[in-house]
């Protein structure tokens, strides 16, 4: 009885020992968000999971609710998703408005929480910031930057403060008068960063995190080159470096951050081969998480611009473009491992999946694409 005995429990820690192992093992999961410009009464968010090893997606859920979901934030600890949206959830105004979604912890779908105005018109971008207390909320048509109070449950607050912008450019047809774009959230300085595509500005502000009031900066705007429509940033932590997409100029911009103090432009590159001369314009900018690499959209062009990096400075060396995989590469993702590079091209409807060399930043189509109608915006969660 006492050699039964012995042999069950071996039996049954082996089988315990084994178990956990295949929980170790599991691969986590991950889920993408896809934002798209969609009609009335049609889903426009999407969740997807991704198989890493096949490179392949397969839906979770088509979201029904306002009408265009399209630009998307998640915040830090991937709980809770936010969309701004083209139809108002107030009637009587012209407002657009802004929805936080709930994200299962287990099925990474999407629960409506609640929603709120955009307080301006023409939203198209959103940030959320790393302790989960605000978002700031670019709107394009009124050329108004909205901050807005998140409550504890991620869910949208009624305080909020809204500042206009004033200013035109020198392009008549896209900059007789401001039109926000994005924004962008440096935590640890309180500062926001607007993008003013019709003022050539990138508008600086601090941040009261008490009621939320907006200050201009130490240096209250910085200046592009005239006629370069900035559009969205992207932020290089390891050289302190802030990168500007100008969609007009079809370019980028560069500045030096030191402490609280943001230089004037240090260098202004071209986004296409010299040689291109017909219609394009920039539209997405991300660093890759090494620091060795910048990637730039180019709609007309159908391309991802790629640069090198300067490891000390931050300045850019352009090395090439790559075919988008489609028509009209709007918003684009790479991967927090850096494996990846989706990109969203509105006007072919397909997510196309790009693989990055680790050494030159060269993409690599991966030959297969994911259909999804008119896609605005990418992002990723991995539980």
């Amino acid at each position: 009885m006492k050699i039964f005995i012995k042999i069950l429990t071996t039996l049954s820690l082996s089988f315990m020992l084994a178990s956990c192992a295949m929980v170790q093992e599991k691969a986590p999961e991950e889920f993408f968000y896809f934002g798209t410009f969609s009609k009335q009464n049609m889903p426009g968010l999407f969740v997807y999971n991704f198989n890493r090893d096949s490179a392949r997606f397969s839906l979770v859920q088509a979201v029904e609710h306002l009408a265009g979901p399209n630009f998307l934030a998640v915040n830090s600890d991937e709980t809770v998703l936010y969309s701004v949206n083209n139809e108002s959830v107030n009637d009587s105004t012209r407002w657009g408005s802004v929805s936080a979604f709930r994200i299962d912890s287990i099925s990474g779908e999407l629960t409506v929480i609640n929603d709120q105005p955009s307080y301006g018109s023409g939203p198209c971008h959103i940030a959320v910031n790393e302790a989960g207390t605000f978002v700031a909320v670019s709107n394009y048509g009124s050329g108004s930057l909205a901050v807005i109070a998140l409550n504890e449950d991620g869910s949208l607050g009624s305080t909020h403060h809204v500042i206009k912008h004033e200013g035109s450019g020198p392009v008549p047809s896209r900059q007789n008068r401001p039109h926000v774009h994005s924004s962008l959230i440096i935590d640890n300085l309180d500062m926001i960063l607007a993008a003013d595509l019709g003022t050539d500005k990138i508008m600086v502000y601090d941040i009261n995190r008490n009621d939320l009031s907006l200050q201009p900066g130490k240096k209250s705007f910085l200046t592009s080159v005239p006629g370069a429509g900035p559009r969205h940033m992207d932020f290089n932590p390891a050289q302190s470096v802030l990168y500007m997409i100008g969609e007009l100029s079809n370019s980028v911009s560069v500045y030096s951050i030191a402490g609280d103090s943001i230089s004037d432009m240090i260098q202004h590159i071209r986004a296409l081969p010299e040689n291109f001369d017909s219609i394009s314009y920039c539209a997405d900018i991300h660093v890759h998480p090494s620091g060795k690499f910048l990637f730039a959209s180019n709609r007309g062009h159908n391309s991802i611009a790629v640069f090198s990096i300067n490891q000390q400075d931050g300045t850019l060396a352009f090395t090439g473009t790559f075919p988008c995989g489609g028509n009209w590469p709007r918003n684009f993702m790479v991967d927090p491992e850096g494996e990846f590079l989706f990109v969203a091209n509105e006007r072919s409807d397909n997510i196309a999946i790009h693989k990055i060399d680790q050494e030159s930043g060269a993409l690599m189509n991966t030959g297969k694409s994911l259909s999804v109608m008119t896609p605005v915006c990418i992002k990723r969660i991995i539980k």
